[in-house]
């Protein structure tokens, strides 16, 4: 009997009140037995009602804690698989739109894989190597150009614009049909140094990098069009200009404070920019007004008001070539 009430009192927490009350009034009674017969009653501690329900509070407190921290892993390993399941879709869904890129381009020639997060060119890029004439990776999050662009043999225009581009391979030399370049937007600082071999390079787009000379590689190149150098730190314009084909030069937003004295020798340039670098009025040549083929110069935002160059030497024969132009053009 003793070892009955025992087992019981030990199994009241989880049992319901009105079994636990039914248990209390049996031991009491059995108590009171005990005690009329002189017998010895459990050493087994009779609760109250307050520590009973102190009791019931502790383990319903314990029984929600443990719930709550069930939920929670729960929750927690939903969220998990969730966003594995959406990373899954769009890792599929992003190769598999990649591979559609991939296939067209093999048939048209042109790539377009701008603005993916990429990190690195694909190497399914250069597997494209024998039909491959335009690339556009601009956009990107490329900071390595590798060596395996060589293989490009046939591209003529190449894009990598909006990347983390700090250098450019040498290998890039052997793109011999290279026509259009554009690396604008990086932090490039520099050419290679036999960039002067693309002999079929007619546009060179290198705005918004960290160039603090004019590339002296972009002389030499015969079949240059235009260069874009605008938004850089270059502090002058070398001599050397006679070697200059482009018949463009955008040189805005620079520090310049020099021009070369070769400039207005430049065999084709017809149009320079060079808004809102440090030229002062002495800076400008009246060589470079009177004797080239520029037909339209812009130098707003320099250290002089555009209307005094009407006072420079030259400056006729410069309208002059303006006007004639405009009349062409209506």
């Amino acid at each position: 009997m003793l070892l009955i009430f025992s087992s019981l009192w030990e199994t009241i927490p989880s049992l319901s009140e009105s079994t636990t009350n039914r248990i209390s009034t049996a031991a009491s009674t059995y108590a009171l037995c005990c005690a009329i017969s002189g017998a010895a009653f459990p050493d087994v501690a009779f609760q109250s009602d307050e520590e009973t329900a102190s009791r019931r509070s502790r383990s319903n407190s314990a029984s929600t804690n443990m719930l709550e921290r069930r939920m929670y892993r729960t929750r927690s390993a939903r969220k998990l698989l969730r966003f594995d399941s959406e990373y899954d879709i769009q890792f599929t869904m992003g190769n598999s739109g990649l591979r559609q890129h991939y296939d067209t381009a093999s048939k048209t020639g042109v790539l377009q894989i701008s603005d993916r997060k990429l990190k690195d060119i694909p190497v399914e890029v250069f597997n494209l190597s024998e039909h491959l004439r335009n690339l556009d990776l601009s956009k990107n999050k490329i900071s390595i150009v590798p060596d395996d662009l060589s293989r490009l043999k046939n591209l003529k225009q190449l894009n990598l614009s909006a990347n983390h581009i700090e250098v450019l391979p040498d290998s890039l030399i052997y793109l011999k049909k290279l026509e259009m370049l554009n690396v604008s937007n990086n932090s490039i600082c520099s050419l290679p140094s036999h960039f002067s071999n693309l002999n079929n390079l007619k546009q060179v787009y290198l705005s918004h990098n960290k160039f603090t000379e004019f590339p002296l590689q972009l002389l030499c190149l015969n079949n240059l069009e235009v260069v874009d150098l605008s938004n850089n730190k270059i502090t002058r314009i070398p001599n050397g200009m006679t070697d200059f084909y482009a018949a463009e030069l955008n040189l805005s937003q620079n520090e310049i404070s020099t021009l070369s004295e070769d400039l207005h020798q430049a065999p084709r340039l017809k149009i320079l920019r060079l808004e809102e670098n440090c030229l002062s009025l002495d800076a400008v040549r009246p060589s470079l007004l009177r004797d080239s083929k520029i037909h339209t110069i812009n130098l707003d935002g320099n250290l002089f008001e555009t209307k005094q160059l009407v006072s420079v030497e030259g400056y006729n024969e410069y309208t002059e070539r303006y006007t004639a132009l405009k009349k062409k053009m209506f």
